[in-house]
């Protein structure tokens, strides 16, 4: 399956939209985690619900894949719901760091772009993530680049909620198809939920895993948990990495001028053009 095709399989996920769609009570392990925006947003309405999150970043070429348990979720952040149309999705997650300045990045200095056009605050977990991975590399990464950022439960939640129900499907179903989608060199798993799911395995098809403690925990930040005695050559061999190469982009065939004119467009007509 191409990554565009996993992408939008992910966002637009079937058992995601059976559970909101059903009219009875549907018994499923995921159904917490999804009715969970109705609980902690008041979201009643089917197309007012955030869509799940397959991951932030260019997939294809990142080297670093940083997994969590499940993304946290804003009611007033402009985040993709199930009317948006598909490019506009897959350029939401694959360019959601790209700088196209402060009125059309989804993101802009670590802050993201709101329904009303204003900033949301700096996001705590993007911000400890880069600086873990500046720690590895030993320069200034580039979010969505230098490392591509997923989750094991993909449908959003406050506070994790729903997430040990769901992640056992979720992850069964998705983690293994982003994990070969990719040509990564390392795994950063993040917090207890992931690590209790890799069962601190130090590889996972071959490549190596660092366990770090999740931002909110009250623990050292910059240790590994499990103890992988390969950090220190993990580290040698990802500086070679990035001091021999270059970035790149998904969808090296699309031209990169018609896809950001999409996006401004399509901001412009859902959060400045209403207001005019």
């Amino acid at each position: 399956m191409g990554c565009e095709k996993l992408l939008l399989r992910i966002a637009r996920c079937p058992r995601f939209f059976r559970i909101l769609e059903s009219n009875d009570d549907y018994l499923s392990c995921c159904e917490k985690v999804v009715n969970s925006q109705e609980k902690q947003l008041g979201i009643k309405n089917i197309s007012d619900f955030q869509l799940p999150e397959p991951w932030n970043g260019d997939i294809v070429r990142a080297p670093i894949l940083v997994v969590s348990s499940n993304p946290s979720i804003s009611k007033e952040e402009l985040y993709p719901t199930k009317d948006w149309p598909d490019e506009v999705i897959i350029d939401f997650f694959v360019n959601r760091f790209k700088d196209r300045g402060e009125k059309y990045s989804w993101v802009y200095n670590n802050r993201v772009l709101n329904k009303d056009g204003s900033r949301g605050k700096t996001v705590r977990y993007w911000t400890s993530i880069k600086n873990r991975v500046k720690e590895l590399i030993s320069k200034e990464p580039i979010p969505g680049i230098d490392y591509c950022i997923t989750e094991l439960v993909h449908c959003k939640s406050q506070k994790q909620e729903g997430v040990m129900g769901a992640f056992g499907f979720c992850a069964e179903l998705y983690f293994n198809r982003i994990v070969r989608a990719g040509n990564f060199k390392l795994i950063m798993a993040i917090g207890s939920v992931v690590r209790e799911y890799f069962n601190c395995r130090p590889s996972i098809y071959g490549i190596p895993v660092i366990y770090l403690h999740h931002p909110n925990a009250f623990a050292k930040k910059t240790e590994d948990v499990c103890g992988n005695p390969q950090v220190k050559e993990i580290k040698e061999r990802l500086s070679a990495y990035f001091a021999g190469s270059g970035a790149g982009s998904l969808c090296p065939d699309k031209d990169e001028t018609d896809r950001d004119k999409l996006v401004r467009d399509f901001i412009d007509s859902v959060v400045y053009s209403p207001r005019r």
